[in-house]
């Protein structure tokens, strides 16, 4: 035992040398071979005993299939197929045979116009309509199409009361329809529909045979169960050989792969219990020591995306709170006035005062909230902008002009210089809105009154850009670098959504979005503050 227990780790240290991988792989492919010949084996098995079963007879009634109709032995074929319902008409229209009375009584040769072969693949459509004692019947004839779904129309014709054609492009006017045809155009029969089949017996004779959908079915249903069986054995079969061969080659795959990656495993399970583990490279197969040379400079990054994951993490918090206790001044405002309002203590010439300012702290409220709504929202993986294409020449122009009224009353100016023709590309147009203002707002908030904000649209060759820029104090160098990252506050960037360090996040999502790209330009244009570019590129299709 010790000598085979010596073997068996020499062996695998050998293995180790040469690449435990690559045996791993060489078994694994060994045995997808031995599973493909295993399961082609099983599919011919499986294909022999549909031929095996199926003889083909009883898809539809043939001379093929039924000999005995060359015969005109009509009961020879009925005999031992009880379940058969037929009738066969002479070329004269006179019944030869009919397997019972319902059959010998229910049909006749005329009706043949009515009932399609098995292959035929047509309905009829029949319609009552009663306009005061005029009772008539509206027929459809169609052919069905299984590709597109749009089954073709092949005519129609209006019967009176009596069944009297009146008007047709495929039954005779004046022709007199029974109400078996009508039954038979219904598809009414009790046993599945009706098809018919015509052929020339052993002596030339022409015949005409009518029999029912349900004599297939039942016929086929039993062959098919029949196979069914059959073939589930082989596939019983096959899948208890595939889940012993897959067994034995995960034991395998496990046994040799977890003896060699053990020592990294125990490094990785030492970090989770916060302490540092090194890694021998000789511990190791030769395909994983390249690992172990890489392990300590992903503890490495591992602890300083951990320290800066707790620094986002507590920056969050404390933004939250900032946020938090933003909201409940303008509340606490709108809360006391309208309590006020509720007691009959406003006085009647505060009124109008009081309720102007309920308007502008609930705004300002909402205005929070709806920027933190977006940013969530445009954060979540299934997002996606509803982009249609639109001339960003006009819907450009449209917003400037309002905006403009906005910042006059303000103080500002707002000069732009748009192309004069029509600039196509696919954007949401409310977020392109909401760009806008989050990078015209900030221009406006935090600069003095006074400020203007210069926009320009131009279109090159392979792209379009956009400049929003203003004169007025510009940025402390030390925002530059973060002024993208969320939850940047108060002094530290310029934010359109009212404390909630969103803005300029929430503006280059929206770039993003748009496939395009957003940058501060730094050194901005002479006789600007602070230029912000934006870029949307034309080359993708889909888009421009």
């Amino acid at each position: 035992m010790k000598t085979a227990g010596r073997k068996i780790t020499n062996a695998l240290s050998a293995l180790r040398d040469r690449g435990v991988v690559r045996t791993n792989i060489l078994v694994f492919l060994l045995s997808a071979a031995a599973l493909l010949l295993l399961f082609a084996l099983v599919s011919l098995g499986v294909r022999m005993v549909y031929n095996y079963t199926y003889d083909g007879e009883y898809y539809a009634i043939t001379t093929e299939a039924f000999p005995e109709l060359l015969e005109d032995d009509f009961a020879s074929l009925q005999a031992g197929r009880s379940e058969l319902d037929f009738v066969v008409f002479d070329e004269n229209g006179e019944c030869l045979y009919a397997t019972d009375e319902t059959m010998a009584s229910g049909y006749r040769a005329e009706d043949a116009m009515f009932i399609g072969e098995y292959d035929e693949e047509t309905y009829w459509n029949v319609a009552e309509t009663v306009d005061g004692d005029d009772k008539k019947y509206y027929v459809t004839k169609y052919k069905i199409n299984y590709e597109d779904d749009e089954d073709y129309y092949l005519g129609s014709a209006i019967l009176d009361a009596d069944y009297t054609v009146l008007e047709s492009d495929i039954l005779t006017p004046g022709q007199q329809i029974t109400w078996q045809q009508i039954d038979i155009m219904m598809e009414s029969y009790a046993s599945g529909q009706l098809y018919k089949y015509s052929y020339t017996n052993a002596d030339g004779a022409q015949r005409l045979l009518f029999y029912t959908e349900y004599d297939m079915e039942y016929l086929y249903n039993e062959q098919n169960s029949q196979a069914r069986r059959a073939s589930g054995l082989l596939y019983l079969l096959f899948f208890v050989l595939a889940v012993a061969i897959v067994i034995l080659q995960a034991f395998w795959t496990r046994r040799v792969t977890r003896r060699y990656l053990k020592p990294l495993d125990e490094a990785i399970t030492a970090y989770g219990s916060g302490q540092r583990a090194d890694i021998d490279e000789k511990d190791l197969a030769v395909e994983f020591r390249p690992v172990a040379s890489n392990f300590n400079k992903l503890m490495d990054r591992l602890d300083a995306a951990n320290a800066e994951k707790d620094r986002v993490y507590e920056e969050r918090q404390r933004v939250i709170a900032d946020v938090s206790h933003d909201l409940r001044t303008p509340l606490t405002v709108i809360q006391g006035y309208s309590q006020a309002f509720l007691e009959g203590r406003v006085p009647e010439d505060k009124e109008s005062q009081y309720m102007g300012t309920i308007h502008e702290k609930s705004v300002q409220s909402a205005d929070m909230i709806n920027m933190l709504f977006d940013y969530t929202k445009m954060e979540h993986p299934d997002f996606a902008p509803d982009r249609q294409p639109v001339d960003l020449t006009e819907v450009t122009l449209e917003y400037l002009t309002g905006k403009k009224e906005e910042l006059i009353g303000q103080g500002d100016g707002l000069v732009w210089a748009l192309p004069e023709h029509p600039v196509m590309y696919a954007c949401d147009l409310r977020l392109l809105y909401r760009l806008y203002d989050n990078l015209i707002g900030n221009a406006a908030k935090h600069n003095e009154p006074g400020t203007t904000i210069y926009f320009t649209l131009e279109e090159r060759r392979f792209d379009i850009r956009i400049t929003i820029a203003d004169n007025g104090k510009g940025l402390p160098e030390e925002l530059k670098k973060t002024l993208f990252n969320p939850f940047v506050t108060g002094n530290r960037a310029r934010t359109s959504g009212g404390g909630t360090g969103l803005g300029m996040t929430i503006a280059k999502r929206i770039v993003d979005l748009h496939g395009g790209s957003i940058r501060l330009v730094d050194p901005p244009e002479e006789g600007k503050a602070t230029e912000f570019e934006i870029i949307f590129h034309k080359g993708d299709p889909q888009w421009a």
